[in-house]
């Protein structure tokens, strides 16, 4: 991984999961107000410090969304993230299939979001997208079978898996972009608490029991570890940051909360 350009120690860099320090190009500008806020609906978050938000590598509250684009092999198209500035809203997590822990309630979080939207008739207003880090085991088949476990809705067209193409491609899609960090982490044990956040499902209870080593597919179901930063990103139609979800894992129903916000105030 390229070097952060300030100096910072690489374990507490993953453990915080804020990435503070590091710089994304991309990120854009926080819009036409000095702190963004003429572009966004939702008010700061309670625990907003512009000055902390300055110093952060994922995009924040009132800042654009990165310009990236990667594959979904399972539609196969090409997805870039600007794409859906000026007709949906859209949120974004970054995962990989194969753990056990904080992902579950990421992905559960936009299983949610995404029976909400239908539920309340507003699916053609959101766009869900997650991104997977791991394309060496992630692939189409393994994705389609992940998406199927999490019982997203795959007809309804707002749901997308990004694959970018190459681990290479990957860390630059999802660090330098999105600001999300990770690591493979030799050190941890299967089952251990780690340091990626809270692994609670946060309602996907469900779908507990479901293995994501998918021997079924060719693989050897071996458990590889990542230390990552937890991130949701909600993005509304204009392409500016409503909420960046990090380091915790939130709630859905705090989700969808600002999403029916975000939407009914349009």
């Amino acid at each position: 991984m390229t070097p952060d350009p300030r100096p910072v120690d690489r374990r507490t860099f993953l453990q915080a999961t804020a990435v503070a320090g590091a710089t994304v190009a991309v990120a854009g500008c926080a819009g036409s107000d000095d702190d963004g806020t003429d572009n966004v609906v939702l008010p700061p978050p309670e625990d907003y410090d512009e000055v902390v938000a300055e110093e952060m590598a994922i995009p924040t509250y009132g800042e654009q969304v990165p310009e990236l684009a990667a594959p979904d092999p399972i539609r196969d198209v090409d997805v870039t993230t600007t794409q859906f500035v000026g007709d949906s809203h859209s949120m974004y997590t970054f995962v990989f299939t194969r753990c056990e822990e904080a992902c579950s309630g990421l992905m559960a979080n936009l299983r949610h979001a995404q029976e909400d939207s239908i539920n309340e008739g507003y699916d053609d207003e959101l766009v869900l997208l997650n991104v997977t880090f791991d394309p060496e085991y992630d692939t189409a088949e393994v994705l389609d079978q992940y998406e199927r476990d999490y019982s997203i809705d795959q007809d309804v067209g707002n749901f997308y898996s990004l694959r970018p193409e190459t681990p290479a491609e990957a860390e630059e899609f999802v660090t330098d972009g999105f600001g999300v960090a990770f690591e493979e982490d030799e050190s941890h044990g299967h089952g251990d608490d780690d340091d990626h956040g809270n692994g609670h499902d946060n309602g996907h209870d469900d779908n507990d029991d479901h293995d994501n080593g998918h021997d079924d597919n060719g693989h050897d179901g071996d458990r590889v570890h990542y230390a990552h930063t937890n991130l949701i990103l909600f993005v509304n139609r204009d392409g500016y940051v409503e909420r960046a979800y990090h380091p915790d894992v939130p709630t859905p129903a705090d989700v969808i909360e600002d999403v029916q916000t975000v939407v009914e105030g349009w």
